[in-house]
């Protein structure tokens, strides 16, 4: 099976650092990125409302960077895949830009390929990680691709 593991270039749409309008419990934020980082923490926090105020006008990289200072919700790691797949939903089904690169992969396995170490979300490809990653970034694009397959064929039935 042909495998995309890099979302750049072409791909880029793929990346959550991708900027793109994404509306996620109420609020649009310039990315998927700051909408996840948002969801971080707990929303009886006293700063949490100020936060995702902030984030909505932050750029990817400016989310990525603030998400990891703050205190993350208490549930958040058994909660964090389900965040993201409900984000990476509603990018794709808002963007229709998006949704076309990612219905373009065809059946091909996306990798979310890195060299920052992160072997959860995709698979780092540095000499010192090398071993396959968890790639959950990867496993929900090929979920929610194939879910926007089915809407467009109930649409076309």
């Amino acid at each position: 099976m042909k495998s995309i593991d890099s979302f750049s270039g072409h791909w880029v749409a793929l990346s959550n650092l991708h900027q793109c309008k994404v509306l996620y419990n109420g609020l649009y934020y310039n990315s998927a990125e700051a909408a996840y980082q948002a969801a971080k923490m707990d929303h009886t926090h006293s700063s949490a409302a100020k936060f995702r105020s902030l984030l909505t006008k932050a750029t990817p990289f400016e989310a990525k960077a603030v998400g990891v200072l703050v205190p993350l919700r208490k549930d958040w790691e058994h909660v964090k895949v389900a965040i993201m797949r409900d984000i990476l939903r509603d990018k794709f089904t808002q963007n229709s830009d998006c949704r076309r690169v990612l219905l373009s992969t065809d059946n091909c396995n996306l990798v979310e390929g890195n060299i920052w170490h992160d072997n959860f979300w995709g698979s780092c490809r540095c000499p010192r990680c090398r071993a396959m990653g968890d790639n959950q970034l990867g496993k929900l694009l090929m979920e929610i691709r194939s879910e926007l397959r089915e809407l467009e064929t109930t649409k076309e039935g």
